[in-house]
């Protein structure tokens, strides 16, 4: 069983009813969860990430 599935996949899967799957989802027993792959900051980025922060640093001690 891999972690990304329907509910009709995680019925068949697991010999559970696809109704009572949706009532426990319903009631909070278990959630939804929906994955997202956050972009991958290029060079250039992180060089205007530092050069922002850099600029907000306060020197004086």
């Amino acid at each position: 069983m891999s972690a990304r599935q329907t509910l009709r996949c995680l019925a068949s899967a697991t010999g559970i009813p696809k109704t009572t799957l949706m009532r426990h989802l319903a009631a909070g027993v278990f959630r939804r969860a929906t994955t997202r792959v956050k972009p991958k900051l290029t060079d250039v980025h992180m060089a205007r990430r530092f050069a922002f922060a850099l600029a907000h640093v306060e020197r004086a001690f």
